[in-house]
């Protein structure tokens, strides 16, 4: 015992053959960090500032072309000279020109392909027929362009829609235009960190003070990031595509996605004729080949944020010919500059992994629900449907979430729209009479303008935690 008793500070009893310590171990002036989190989306956004005294909604116009199919040409205008437009029927509330209000919608290019008429006109006659059939004297009509643009374009549509212009001249071929104001409004935040001066004064750790506002300005940008993803995940549901096993990809609604609706090849193509035909501009350049061995050419390409959970499903994932299709990052390095987060690519598409991206917890359906007709459910996927991720007997719901350029803003108020500040401690009767404690608080502005709600889609599907056992639909 008194041998154990003569080593210092064994078993935390101080040595009787040593006089007493005033320090019994040395802390490294450097501390360690936890990393800071990665900001993936509030950096893709344009920045408007909300000068004083003007409200608290912040609005931009947005106009269209003139071919563009949101533009109508319904409004007093002779449709025997706008033709050129009149190619799609809209079934709105009376007295409304919102096509995004439509109860139904009747193309001519759906008509024309059944082949029972003739000719376009013939086809547009059918379906502004049906489109007033369906209104019934109880809604209007509008129509507008559909089979000319858009990635939608009818040979039928183009092959001579132009009315020659006579000798006389006249009034032939009138077009119309169209645009929109989108609004956001303000809304205000704060947090906040209390403390006690005897904790700073005691505190072995100098500049403590400025380390916690430090701290609390990182925490006040994690959580404007938070609120720009979690805005912009909103607004690529609206367009999202659901990933179905059985019809891939479907429209079918979010509830109705099982183990077996994962993300795939066909999936991925699907999305990308969406952004092509909505002139989703793409994000990155042709990235050319370098002298260095297994380095790939990278085409030019969509970026995709997608949970790291997701990850897996990728580097299984397989293509036509049932070859693997996933490029890790590590191939094509060299001849691009990586984003950050990024994983790797397939086809035209590269991947950012996103850390705590928002998933649907539970969205998706009852675990070992069966219904043919609406898909849900295979008993001989059962190994599927087991390694799928699931909260509360239902399924989790993943997105792949595809954000376009120049196609929404954040907004703040003020020049400065985050201030921090440090809060002096003050005698206070009612709080604090001896003024011992103090604080920081950190307020902000924001503000979620989607200009362009075309150019930010999603795809919406199940993960699996197993990918080798999934079937590549």
């Amino acid at each position: 015992m008194a041998e154990l008793l003569g080593k210092f500070n064994s078993g935390g009893v101080t040595s009787s053959t040593i006089d007493r310590q005033f320090t019994d171990e040395f802390v490294t002036t450097a501390v360690v960090e936890v990393p800071k989190r990665k900001r993936h989306f509030s950096v893709r956004a344009d920045r408007y500032t909300m000068p004083k005294n003007s409200g608290d909604k912040l609005s931009r116009e947005v106009s269209y072309g003139m071919l563009d199919k949101r533009v109508l040409i319904d409004g007093g205008v002779d449709a025997n000279t706008a033709t050129l437009l009149q190619d799609v029927w809209y079934v709105v509330p009376t007295g409304s020109k919102d096509i995004t209000a439509a109860t139904a919608i009747f193309d001519t290019k759906d008509y024309f392909a059944t082949g029972s008429y003739a000719t376009w006109e013939l086809a547009r006659a059918a379906a502004k027929a049906a489109a007033i059939a369906d209104a019934n004297g109880s809604e209007g009509i509008v129509s507008g362009s559909g089979g000319m643009v858009n990635g939608e374009a009818a040979y039928a549509a183009t092959e001579g829609p132009l009315v020659e212009m006579p000798e006389e001249g006249g009034v032939i071929n009138l077009l119309n235009h169209y645009s929109k104001m989108v609004s956001a409004n303000i809304t205000f935040h704060g947090v906040g960190h209390k403390f006690s001066m005897r904790s700073v004064d005691l505190d072995s750790r100098k500049g403590l003070i400025a380390r916690k506002i430090q701290y609390m300005a990182d925490a006040v940008q994690d959580i404007k990031e938070m609120q720009v993803r979690r805005d912009l995940v909103a607004a690529s549901h609206v367009n999202s595509i659901i990933c179905n096993s059985d019809v891939n990809p479907d429209t079918d609604l979010t509830s109705e996605i099982d183990g077996t609706d994962v993300l795939t090849y066909t999936g991925l193509e699907v999305l990308e004729q969406y952004l092509l035909n909505n002139d989703v501009p793409m994000d990155t350049e042709i990235l050319t080949g370098v002298d260095i061995v297994d380095t790939k050419v990278v085409s030019d390409a969509w970026i995709v944020y997608v949970n790291t959970e997701v990850l897996p499903t990728l580097r299984a994932m397989k293509g036509p010919g049932d070859v693997l299709v996933w490029v890790a990052k590590e191939h094509y390095a060299a001849g691009t500059e990586l984003l950050d987060g990024e994983v790797g690519k397939i086809g035209q598409f590269r991947f950012v992994a996103v850390k705590d991206m928002e998933r649907e917890y539970g969205a998706g359906a009852e675990v070992g629900a069966v219904d043919a007709d609406t898909e849900i459910g295979d008993a001989a996927n059962a190994a599927t449907q087991a390694a799928a991720y699931k909260t509360n007997g239902r399924y989790d719901v993943f997105t792949a979430m595809v954000i376009g350029d120049d196609s929404f803003s954040i907004t703040g108020f003020g020049s400065n729209n985050t201030t921090a500040s440090y809060i002096a401690p003050k005698k206070d009767v009612y709080n604090d009479m001896h003024a011992q404690m103090a604080g920081i608080s950190a307020n902000w502005s924001y503000g979620f303008l989607c200009y362009r709600p075309e150019r930010i889609c999603s795809l919406k599907f199940s993960v699996s935690k197993n990918p080798s056992i999934v079937s590549p639909a």
